[in-house]
C-alpha cells in the first residue's frame, strides 16, 4: 500500500524472529527507515557503526529504535524478537520519538497482536496501523507510575558528583545509558529538568563545591575543584563566578 506523504512515521511490516547466540539479526531497510526492535525473551547486543566502539545490551522487555547501519547480535542461545519496519520521513522528524520503559504485560500483547492482525483487507489494514499507533502512544510517554529513566539517570549523575576522584560524565555515555541519541538525550532532558545535561552536572558540581568549602575550612580551591569533579582550578574558579556572582575565594572568605 502506498504511504502517503502526510505521515511523519507508518508501519510497513512486522515480523517475529528467533535469534541464537552469537546470530546476527539480518533484515534489510531502506535509507528511509528504522527498525522498533522489541526483546520479548533473551538478550542481545547492540553494535552502532556511527559510534565506534559503543555497544549496548538489550535485554527482554526492551524496546529501541535500530538504524540501518546498526548490528543486532543474540546474546543467549535463543532470543524471540519482535521488529517493526517503521517509515520515517526524515525531513520532519529527524530523530525518531523517545522511548521509555512501560510495563511488559502491557507490551507484549500490543507485539502479539500487530503480528497476528490479517492484513488482507483495508480494515485489517487500519486495525494494524491503530494498534500500531497504541503501541507507540503507550511507550513514547513517561510513565508516573515508573521510575523512568530521566530519574535514573539524574540520581546517577547527583550520585556521581558527590563520589572523588570519579571520571567525568559525559552526555555520550548518559545518552548510551537512557538508549538515545546524544542529541535526541539532550532535548529529553532539558525537557524533563528546565537544564542541558551540561548545565545540571555543572549545577550539581557547584552545589558540591560550596558544601565542600562549608565543610572544610583549610581546604584550598584546587583540592575543591578536583573533589567536585572540575578538571581544573581555572575552569572551576570562571565557572563559579559566572554562577554565583563573586569568586571562589572570596565566597570562601566570607563564610562564618
Amino acid at each position: 500500500m502506498t504511504i502517503s506523504n502526510a505521515c511523519i512515521l507508518q508501519l510497513k511490516s512486522i515480523s517475529f524472529q528467533t535469534l541464537e547466540c552469537e546470530k546476527l539479526l539480518d533484515v534489510g531497510i531502506e535509507d528511509n527507515e528504522m527498525l522498533l526492535l522489541y526483546i520479548e525473551t533473551g538478550k542481545v547486543q547492540r553494535v552502532q557503526a556511527e559510534q565506534p566502539g559503543k555497544e549496548g545490551i538489550y535485554q527482554n522487555g526492551n524496546i529501541l529504535w535500530v538504524d540501518k547501519t546498526d548490528r543486532i547480535y543474540g546474546l543467549n542461545q535463543v532470543t524471540t524478537l519482535f521488529f517493526a519496519v517503521v517509515w520515517i520521513d526524515r525531513k520532519r522528524l529527524i530523530e525518531p520519538p523517545v522511548l521509555y520503559k512501560a510495563s511488559q504485560t502491557k507490551v507484549d500483547p500490543l507485539w502479539k497482536q500487530l503480528f497476528t492482525v490479517a492484513k488482507d483487507s483495508f480494515n485489517q489494514y487500519c486495525k494494524q496501523q491503530t494498534l500500531f499507533w497504541s503501541l507507540l502512544d503507550l511507550i513514547t510517554q513517561e510513565h508516573t507510575s515508573y521510575p523512568g529513566k530521566m530519574e535514573i539517570i539524574i540520581e546517577e549523575i547527583t550520585n556521581h558528583i558527590v563520589e572523588p576522584h570519579m571520571e567525568p560524565l559525559t552526555v555520550s555515555e548518559l545518552a548510551k545509558k537512557a538508549n538515545m541519541t546524544p542529541a535526541s538525550f539532550s532535548r529529553a532532558f532539558k525537557r524533563h529538568t528546565g537544564f542541558s545535561p551540561k548545565e545540571f552536572i555543572n549545577s550539581c558540581r557547584i552545589k558540591k563545591a560550596k558544601e565542600l568549602m562549608r565543610e572544610k575550612k583549610d581546604i584550598t580551591l584546587k583540592e575543591v575543584a578536583d573533589l567536585a569533579g572540575f578538571q581544573d582550578e581555572f575552569y572551576f574558579s570562571k565557572l563559579f563566578k559566572k554562577k554565583e556572582g563573586v569568586a571562589p575565594s572570596i565566597f570562601k572568605k566570607g563564610l562564618p
